[in-house]
This record gives structure tokens, sequence and C-alpha cells, in this order.
């Protein structure tokens, strides 16, 4: 049975989750050029990629999952790559006193952001650097939603529903171990209760969709 997750399956899975929001959008947003990038939750590295193509200076990438980073990164001497807990590399970012220009994260906001981790992300920015991501901004529903889709051949099913402020994911192919996953429902008020003691916030709504830019209080 293969094994799952992996860089080449989320990056067919999760396409229709750019949208309307970019990768190029999110770059654009972070002001890349020029810049010291740290990517957090940072998959297959499409945004790192991006923010370089964009004319970036320098990214360092931070992932959990080792499957999900593409090897050919590890040889892209403008990427740094390290595997393991966003919140335990910021920890280790503001010992080793190592500042980023900004810091982004691309729909894996809801994994990790919390009033303590938001603090971490103000200690490893220089003062005017910005923090950028993006996230969904429609509360999920109580009951479980069953999505099916197919990709190239290949059925999936998925159940998502909210208890509390978690929500819940399972998803299935044939052929694969089920992937079950949670996160927070983080609302645009509970985001800037979160942000705003170190941040100066802005948003911008693209449907169910919100890009926050918040620039480092000095």
């Amino acid at each position: 049975m293969e094994k799952y997750p992996d860089h080449e399956t989320y990056a067919k899975l999760y396409l229709r989750f750019y949208n309307p929001v970019s990768t190029r959008d999110l770059a654009r947003t972070a002001e890349a050029s020029g810049k010291t990038i740290l990517d957090l939750c940072a998959g297959s590295g499409r945004l790192a990629l991006e923010a370089l193509h964009q004319g970036a200076e320098k990214v360092w990438l931070v992932e959990q999952e080792k499957e999900m980073v593409p090897r050919n990164l590890y040889s892209n001497t403008k990427i740094t790559t390290s595997i393991g807990r966003v919140e335990e590399w910021m920890e280790w970012f503001i010992e080793k006193k190592k500042l980023f220009d900004a810091v982004v994260c691309q729909q894996a906001i809801n994994y990790w952001l919390n009033d303590r981790t938001a603090g971490l992300v103000a200690g490893v920015l220089k003062d005017g650097g910005a923090f950028v991501f993006n996230t969904f901004n429609q509360k999920p529903s109580g009951k479980p939603a069953v999505r099916e889709y197919e990709i190239e051949d290949k059925k999936f099913v998925e159940t998502s529903w909210l208890v509390g402020d978690t929500v819940h994911h399972v998803q299935v192919r044939e052929g694969m171990a089920p992937h079950t996953t949670s996160f927070q429902w983080l609302s645009t008020k509970h985001l800037m209760n979160i942000l705003t003691p170190s941040f100066l916030v802005t948003v911008k709504t693209y449907g169910k969709t919100s890009v926050y830019r918040c620039v480092k209080k000095k």
C-alpha cells in the first residue's frame, strides 16, 4: 500500500485550493524580491520556489512531513530545508538570532497558529517584516460533509466536519491508507485577537479565502 502523504499526490489533490489566491499572489503580497523568507508548513516548496522566482535572496523551508518535500529542493543552493515542527524551529531561530524579512504560510495556518506561536513569528521577523498567509474564512459545518472526486482515474472520498473549534478531516483513496488530520477553525475575529498585539494587520477577501498581511510593529 502506498505511503501517504507525499508531495506528488498533494500537488494534485490541493491544486483546487490555491484558487482564487495563487502561490504567485502570496509571494507578491510578501514582496519577496530581495528578501530572506521563512516558509512555514511549506509542503512541496511551491511558495518557496515562487518567492525565488520573484527575486527572493534566500528561503528557509520548514515542513513536518519529510515525504512532502521533493528531493531536488535539497540541492537548491538558495533553499535551506528543515524537517520538524513549526514552533520548535521558530524557537531555534530566536535562540540563534536568525531573523527574516518575511514569514509566509500557504493554506496551513490552521495547523499551528495560536497566541504563543504568533509571538514566535514576531520573534523571527525583523522590525517592519511581514507575516503573510491565507486561510478559509467560512465556518465549516458541524455535520459531516462528504465529497467525491476523481484525479487521473483515481477516485477519492473525503469527509470533514467541525466539532467545537476543531475541523476533522478524513481522506480515502483505493490502494492508499486513509489519511486523517485535524486543524483549528480560526475566525477573522480570533485571528485579529491573536495578531494585533504584535502586528499591523490588513486583510483581503477572495470568496471563501482571505489573505492576511501582518507587518511587525516596531
